[in-house]
């Protein structure tokens, strides 16, 4: 564990109890320092109030969705890196997961993962966001790591 993992400041969201803490235990194991809320709108306050370093979101949400989200942060000029995750919506407007995590894109994540979430894919994806912020790197048009499992 190196020690930008220690220090780096992870917020995890999602209005599913059990998968939230889920992915926080992994996100923890990975050895950074972890924060949880089930609400969009708690999120952006939280960051708000003390900036984290990557936002782990699910798009679909009451109150603030992950979109709206992704779309305060964005606006707001925040440097935090956005990992977006969904396991569809099939049920909203017919769009499959697929083009709700290219939405997300278009809004603003930095990267978008299907659940079920690969742990190793997320712990994956937030090292990338993390060393591309200690290079200076902003991640140019590279285009997005998906685990599409």
């Amino acid at each position: 564990m190196d020690t930008q993992s220690v220090a780096a400041r992870i917020l995890v969201v999602d209005d599913y109890g059990d998968l939230l803490e889920t992915i926080g235990e992994l996100v923890a194991e990975a050895g950074y320092d972890v924060t949880l809320t089930t609400s969009g709108r708690k999120a952006l306050r939280m960051h708000q109030a003390r900036p984290f370093d990557v936002i782990v979101t699910d798009i679909f949400m009451p109150e603030l969705d992950g979109l709206e989200l992704i779309l305060a942060l964005r606006q707001s000029a925040s440097p935090v890196r956005i990992v977006a995750m969904s396991s569809g919506g099939a049920h909203i407007k017919g769009l499959d997961r697929d083009e709700y995590l290219n939405v997300a894109r278009i809004h603003g994540a930095d990267r978008t993962l299907a659940k079920p979430i690969d742990s190793g894919a997320l712990v994956a994806a937030i090292r990338e966001l993390l060393s591309r912020e200690s290079c200076g790197d902003d991640g140019g048009d590279a285009g997005p790591a998906e685990d599409r499992s």
